[in-house]
């Protein structure tokens, strides 16, 4: 797969076919699950629909790293399932409990399930910190002002003009 790569980046989609081919008929190794699950385009979804399959491989051999479920998260986001992203926020939180990004995936989740109070509360705890992810900023924003809280949006974005001092993020 690493040497076709080399040769022809372009070629990827079918170097990842004929590994997924090998990793099927060398028996389901977790190796090659690994380099599969880091190597598929979740943002198409039959290959984010691979990435949560080989997960649960990967969870059956492992704990997942942070990355890993940052990763998979990306995979169900592209599915638009909700519900999944928002069981594997909580399963995350057990092993990574100060992540806010994970818990502002557990709010989009919650929002994108019609629960919005739900994600509007748990995303303004994570906006009041001194340093809060940008994730979570935008994730807030976006429900606050469709949500009928624009003044909560509009405090938080002059909140973070006001605290941040690089102009990249300022533009941000």
């Amino acid at each position: 797969y690493f040497r076709t790569l080399d040769h022809q980046l372009l070629a990827k989609d079918a170097a990842l076919g004929e590994l997924d081919i090998k990793y099927q008929e060398l028996g389901y190794p977790v190796l090659i699950a690994q380099h599969l699950f880091h190597e598929l385009d979740v943002m198409q979804p039959d290959q984010a629909q691979r990435c949560v399959e080989l997960s649960e491989v990967l969870k059956a051999d492992h704990l997942l790293s942070i990355d890993d479920y940052l990763r998979l998260a990306q995979a169900l986001t592209t599915l638009r399932n909700w519900t999944g992203l928002l069981e594997l926020s909580n399963q995350a939180l057990n092993q990574f409990e100060n992540s806010d990004r994970l818990l502002a995936l557990g709010g989009l989740a919650l929002d994108k399930l019609g629960r919005t109070a739900e994600a509007h509360q748990q995303l303004q705890e994570l906006i009041n910190k001194p340093d809060p992810d940008h994730v979570a900023l935008n994730a807030y924003i976006n429900i606050a002002s469709v949500s009928g809280f624009s003044a909560d949006a509009i405090r938080c974005v002059e909140s973070i003009l006001e605290k941040t001092t690089e102009k990249e993020k300022q533009l941000s």
